[in-house]
């Protein structure tokens, strides 16, 4: 079974996964393309597009990376293939686009400040950009770069029809609608038997079953719902499912459970990535709670801002208490001359007194 790799939300640097992580955005950076690459192994791989695209030299990484693949590659644009994330999909051995998708490729852009020689320079840089991406294209459709370039120039957003007409994508996917179909696009093993119920009938279950058609091995063959027996026919429940296909029902059961464990591994990782010192207790209830990472960010910035106030009031009970508070700042009193004299004589008369014994 062709294994499945997403490729969706911007594409970013693999040093930002962690603040998308944090903020529970959709991401996708080479290293996420590189790790699911050494997991399939050679095997068959499925690319599933929709992004609006992003950093190019990101795009160029993760682009060599699925052109460097060693076994069968197929990008399906499900949604968008914008920018970045078009010339990715360009890498794959077959590009397909739904009927409902779109692609856009455009000139490069940056943001640039400086003099006028910087801005000559900067705009060298991005035509040298925009001369590297047309070559993905063109490879494909076989095309010139100025006949490309020229559709970039002017921001080009092509239907799935307009697409394969230019030569970009090699077929349109989900265009036929006069029949339902199960497509492998169900994320949630749950709803694969709920899937299994709502085809009604016994009949229409063994035939789902016998053409594969279940949304796992990736097969689109259409359903027949037409009730040609006036026969009762029976409902599938759950029940029946684990009875009478135990192996389809355990395989669900299991990949549900490994999703649930990879899913709470990295609630687990992306929560103990917050740590901050003196918020322990807050890291270890969300965990304990399965709170996210961005709900936990909210309770770490409430229980350090608690803690701000406390070491405020114990400061002040301190003061209080050294009597700090109750000094004047009013100045000394300073004697006058008269009384700085009477002070000296009063001392000489004493130390008098005691050199003589205390006699008068």
């Amino acid at each position: 079974m062709p294994k499945n790799i997403n490729i969706k939300g911007d594409i970013i640097p693999n040093d930002y996964a962690w603040i998308y992580d944090w903020m529970e955005w959709d991401y996708t950076c080479p290293r996420q393309i590189e790790n699911a690459l050494n997991q399939a192994n050679g095997g068959e791989v499925i690319f599933l597009i929709n992004s609006g695209g992003g950093s190019v030299f990101d795009g160029y990484e993760i682009f060599n990376l699925i052109k460097g693949y060693t076994g069968k590659t197929t990008a399906k644009i499900v949604g968008v293939a914008a920018s970045a994330a078009s010339f990715i999909a360009m890498a794959a051995n077959t590009v397909q686009a739904s009927a409902l998708s779109q692609i856009m490729i455009h000139r490069a852009a940056n943001g640039n400040h400086g003099n006028a020689p910087s801005h000559r320079d900067n705009a060298s840089f991005l035509e040298q950009v925009d001369n590297t991406i047309v070559k993905a294209y063109t490879m494909r459709n076989k095309k010139t770069d100025e006949e490309m370039i020229a559709l970039m120039d002017k921001t080009t957003w092509f239907t799935a029809e307009q697409a394969l007409e230019v030569g970009i994508i090699d077929e349109i996917i989900n265009n036929d609608v006069s029949a339902p179909k199960i497509y492998n696009s169900l994320e949630n093993k749950q709803e694969v038997i709920d899937k299994l119920i709502n085809l009604g009938s016994v009949e229409n279950m063994k035939k789902a079953l016998l053409n594969k058609n279940l949304g796992i091995s990736g097969v689109t063959n259409t359903i027949d719902n037409t009730n040609t027996n006036s026969k009762e026919e029976e409902i599938m429940t759950v029940d029946k499912l684990k009875q009478e296909h135990p192996s389809i029902y355990n395989q669900i059961v299991e990949d549900a459970q490994k999703e649930a464990v990879t899913n709470e591994r990295s609630r687990i990782k992306a929560i103990q990535n917050l740590s901050v010192q003196g918020v322990e207790d807050v890291i270890d209830d969300g965990i304990e709670r399965g709170l996210s990472a961005g709900e936990v960010a909210i309770n770490i910035i409430n229980a350090q801002k608690k803690i701000g106030e406390n070491h405020l009031q114990n400061v002040m009970k301190d003061a209080n208490e050294s009597g700090i508070n109750n000094i004047s700042n009013e100045p000394a009193p300073q004697n006058s001359d008269k009384d700085d004299k009477n002070e000296s004589v009063n001392i000489l008369v004493a130390a008098g007194q005691k050199i003589m014994g205390g006699r008068r």
